[in-house]
This record gives C-alpha cells, sequence and structure tokens, in this order.
C-alpha cells in the first residue's frame, strides 16, 4: 500500500525533474553537472545537451534525483498528520549514550528523530536494495532505538525492500523493550481502513 504511493509519487517526480532539467538546463547546478561530465568522458557539451533534450535515459543522468529530496518523509508526515522534527542544530533531537536528550551531533550521539507522535521520538527509514550504506542505515536505527529507549519511548517507520526482513530482526531483538515501536507505514494506513 505505502510501497505504491512511494512508487506513485517518484514517477511523478522523475518527470517533474525532466522537465525541470530541460527547461532550466542553463542553471548553474546543471551546467556544472554537465560540464564535469563532459571533462570526465571527453564529451562535447553541446552533444551532450542535445542528447538531454532528446533522451531520457541521458537526461536522467543529470536531473535529481527524488530520494534524494526527501519526499518520502515529507509523504510520512502528511499521512501522519504531522510535522518533520528539525535535523540539525540545536532544535534536533538525538539521544547519548545514557539515552539523555541532545540537540547538537556529536560522535556519542544518535541520529536525529523525525518525528514526535503520542510522547514517542519517531525516526523513519525508507531503504531499498541490500549492502553496506543499507547496513549503516540498520546499524543507525539500532542505535537510536538502545540510546533513547533507556529513559524514552522511541519508534522506527521501516519500509522498502530492505526492511522487509529486517523489520521482523528488530521487532524480535527489542521484544522485551516496551519503550520501542516498529512500524512499517502500513501499519498506521490499514488501521485507518
Amino acid at each position: 500500500m505505502f510501497e505504491t504511493l512511494v512508487e506513485e509519487k517518484e514517477k511523478e517526480l522523475i518527470k517533474n525533474n525532466l522537465e525541470d532539467l530541460r527547461n532550466n538546463i542553463s542553471d548553474s547546478d546543471y551546467q556544472y553537472k554537465i560540464d564535469k561530465y563532459c571533462e570526465k568522458f571527453n564529451f562535447k557539451k553541446e552533444e551532450v545537451i542535445e542528447q538531454i533534450k532528446e533522451n531520457d535515459i541521458v537526461a536522467s543522468f543529470f536531473m535529481k534525483d527524488p530520494l534524494r529530496q526527501n519526499f518520502i518523509e515529507k509523504m510520512v508526515a502528511e499521512l501522519l498528520n504531522t510535522n518533520t522534527l528539525p535535523q540539525a542544530g540545536k532544535n534536533s533531537i538525538r539521544f547519548n549514550s545514557k539515552g539523555e536528550l541532545g540537540h547538537l551531533k556529536t560522535p556519542n550521539t544518535s541520529k536525529a528523530a523525525d518525528f514526535y507522535i503520542n510522547n514517542t521520538y519517531i525516526t523513519q527509514k525508507y531503504t531499498r536494495g541490500f549492502g553496506g550504506a543499507q547496513d549503516n542505515q540498520y546499524n543507525d536505527v539500532v542505535d537510536f532505538l538502545l540510546k533513547g529507549s533507556q529513559q524514552y519511548k522511541v519508534g522506527v517507520i521501516l519500509d522498502g525492500s530492505y526492511w522487509e526482513e529486517k523489520r521482523k530482526e528488530l521487532k524480535d531483538f527489542f521484544q522485551d523493550n516496551e519503550n520501542v515501536s516498529i512500524y512499517s507505514m502500513d501499519d498506521f494506513l490499514l488501521k485507518e481502513d
């Protein structure tokens, strides 16, 4: 259910981002990417620009990546009818090794909470695929839950193919910790039906 919403929104953003690239190809950010690409592969800039205008595959190399536009976190906030918490600075919410609330990122603090809902600090992850970068996200989630649950109610909302098996693994690991909740967005969406 949520996966379908993500896929629909991602397709919409791809279409919009392709259009933005083609309409604003002279913007400095796009020009920088094109220049670096041409320099690296020894292509003529005019030919690359022409391909961007005509070929979606080539254009996709230069457009904004929807997954880097934070659209999933915004969707989750909208679906849960809540606001996102700041991710950096003095207003972010992090936990130190003793489970105390902090705001600034230091070597021993957790990742920042994304939401505060029903007296619970929640972090949200959407991850596809498998590998080292995904495993780092898994470690961030475990760290957030271990540190935060020492003194507060904490939860995670985990979606995407990477979390299908990992969600059960985390539920088993934290089953005796009443301060930890582990969800998928479908858990919330199915409640509404």
